[in-house]
């Protein structure tokens, strides 16, 4: 059996298979609209099949904390395993927002991780929002914003590009319309990936987002098809 790399941060050169993945989110609008986009993005550019990534919307209702997704996540995985599904990682999506768990959130996904032996968990944390991730797509944030005001800033950078349309929560295609308009996953991925690791805590900072394993790691097999391909031609 191939052991799978763990936490993702150094992704081999040659790769392993895709794998199946199992996305988590809260809802059915903005995160998990996001994933389905890069969802499309990946099946265009790899042999990924539908199922390959699914993404399971957990209702919120406004009873729940941030650790009710964790631990919906864990139970679900678990029943899964027992059927005998395949699962090789379970990527978790969550923002701070008011929620006073955000940081026993992560720490579970990290202890869960450890004791999971056949599955890799990732924890997409998002501090304070998901807009904080789109932000990223424009400029890297230094200081720490109020949610409230990033949906202004991210219009004011497509404005500037010359998107006559606004950016909004729930959006579907959201992926393909911010690099339409100069958006950069890879600018968001690099800036973030840099912020998790220089904090080296647990406790994740205001902004900081770990949205950016989830597009390395799909980053990373698009970039290694495409220097196959070079290769060969």
């Amino acid at each position: 059996m191939i052991n799978r790399p763990r936490g993702r941060r150094n992704i081999p050169n040659v790769l392993l298979s895709f794998g199946r993945h199992l996305v988590y989110a809260e809802g059915t609008k903005t995160e998990p609209l996001y994933v389905e986009d890069l969802k499309a993005f990946a099946s265009e550019e790899l042999s990924v099949s539908k199922d390959d990534i699914e993404i399971v919307s957990v209702k919120a209702a406004k009873s729940k904390h941030t650790i009710d997704l964790v631990k919906y996540a864990i139970e679900d995985v678990k029943k899964r395993k027992k059927k005998s599904e395949t699962i090789t990682d379970v990527w978790v999506f969550y923002d701070k927002d008011d929620f006073e768990d955000f940081d026993e959130a992560f720490r579970l996904i990290k202890e869960q991780g450890k004791n999971d032996s056949d599955i890799a968990w990732h924890a997409c944390w998002s501090n304070e929002c998901f807009e904080v991730w789109v932000y990223h797509y424009f400029e890297n944030l230094q200081t720490a914003m109020s949610r409230k005001n990033y949906i202004d800033k991210i219009n004011g950078f497509l404005k500037e590009k010359g998107c006559r349309k606004k950016y909004k929560k729930n959006m579907e295609g959201l992926h393909h319309f911010l690099t339409v308009y100069g958006g950069s996953i890879e600018k968001a991925t690099k800036w973030m990936k840099k912020k998790d690791e220089d904090s080296k805590s647990d406790k994740k900072p205001n902004p900081s987002s770990g949205i950016y394993q989830f597009a390395e790691f799909i980053l990373a097999y698009i970039k290694n098809k495409k220097s196959k391909e070079a290769k060969r031609s």
